[in-house]
């Protein structure tokens, strides 16, 4: 089961790198186009952000995918609903599948069969002390990930956190988070990333807890702080595949 798919990750001749800011999304289909692309030379890889090592070492010179997020609404590349994901993955030459159900076995064997098939599946899911959760915990983030394999009991997760350390989760887990996902909606206001700054090259999540601003009112200096503009969020029980 998705042979290829473990295969791609191992092959894999790109160093992920984690996510900067709210571009968990982006960065998760980014790693699909990684992987896809070692076994489907029709298929690119696309790059999150415009300027990125990897994109120019591979000569990519086309359109970023947190650019065009941006130029479709998005603060900073957050993605808060399936018809927003789609949109990006289909304007940069793949396709999927999306597939939204309240039954933990329904959405459990899609994404068995997305596997077999060969496709990654992205997941949004409620994020809690760096694991999914489904309960009340402090400060819990609205976050995506990328599914490419599993066993009997656990899906094999690349977390944008942390994308070389493949997650091993809980089947259980995972599917009930995707359903708690907008229980908590994502943090309307963030710290602009200064440019040159000493921990420039440091995950978002690992930086200053301060980084967000409480509440939906704008912050007293907007413009050090950008607005993510989560008008609306609508990704529980959601689940898409990418081929």
């Amino acid at each position: 089961m998705g042979e290829k798919l473990r295969s791609a990750f191992n092959k894999a001749t790109i160093h992920l790198k984690p996510q900067k800011q709210g571009t968990c999304g982006l960065y998760s289909f980014w790693y699909a186009t990684v992987l896809l692309s070692t076994f489907k030379s029709n298929l690119p890889i696309v790059y999150p952000r415009k300027g990125m090592p990897e994109a120019e070492k591979a000569g990519f010179s086309g359109e970023s995918l947190r650019h065009f997020a941006k130029s479709n609404g998005s603060g900073q590349g957050e993605v808060f609903t399936s018809q927003q994901m789609v949109k990006i993955i289909r304007e940069f030459k793949y396709d999927c599948v999306e597939f939204r159900n309240e039954s933990e076995s329904a959405r459990k064997a899609f994404i068995s069969e997305a596997l077999k098939a060969e496709r990654p599946v992205l997941v949004p899911y409620a994020m809690g002390d760096e694991k999914p959760v489904s309960k009340n915990v402090e400060d819990p983030l609205s976050h995506w990930s990328l599914i490419y394999d599993e066993d009997a009991t656990e899906y094999v997760v690349l977390n944008p956190w942390y994308p070389n350390t493949p997650q091993h989760w809980t089947k259980q887990r995972v599917l009930k988070s995707n359903a708690y996902v907008d229980t908590h909606r994502y943090q309307k206001y963030f710290v602009k990333e200064q440019r040159n700054r000493e921990d420039a090259e440091t995950p978002y999540h690992e930086r200053s807890k301060s980084s967000a601003y409480p509440g939906n009112q704008p912050p007293p200096a907007p413009q050090q702080y950008y607005d993510t503009k989560p008008d609306v969020q609508d990704l529980a029980n959601l689940l898409i595949a990418v081929f």
